[in-house]
């Protein structure tokens, strides 16, 4: 059921974030669009993000499968405020590099703290929620290219 529910949203914020009225959906959510590792096929998959310049950063559950196709073939393609840009994602799984950030990544978007299971304190990231919420989790460090 929990899965029927997920693709049901999935579906739903592909809409949203396509229509005139992705403005309340697209300052913190976005398309990403990745070749499939065994099938070749576009996959696209809405996620949360943040951007700053250059990097578009995005945080997944390791369990998701999406991101695979990403560590296998980084060429990617973000749908993001209902334009199209292309980008080059790096998988990040080692702690050293996880942690610092995702705390960043919290500080910007405070709101997906409790999706991680990650409490915020005054602006900030609960570092024992943290480093407990990094082993389920994994991040993309997208260039955008152009």
């Amino acid at each position: 059921m929990a899965k029927r529910l997920e693709i049901l949203v999935n579906h739903v914020m592909k809409l949203l974030l396509r229509s005139p009225f992705h403005r309340s959906f697209s300052q913190a959510n976005m398309l990403i669009t990745v070749l499939g590792r065994k099938s070749g096929k576009k996959i696209t998959t809405p996620v949360s993000y943040y951007r700053d310049g250059d990097v578009v950063w995005v945080t997944a559950f390791r369990r998701a499968q999406w991101w695979r196709n990403a560590q296998a073939n980084p060429s990617v393609e973000l749908f993001l405020q209902r334009k199209v840009f292309r980008g080059q994602a790096e998988i990040i799984l080692d702690e050293k590099r996880l942690v610092p950030a995702l705390a960043s990544y919290l500080r910007h978007v405070p709101g997906n703290g409790g999706f991680f299971g990650v409490r915020m304190e005054n602006g900030e990231p609960n570092m024992e929620n943290l480093s407990a919420a990094v082993p389920s989790l994994v991040m993309l460090e997208i260039m955008v290219e152009g």
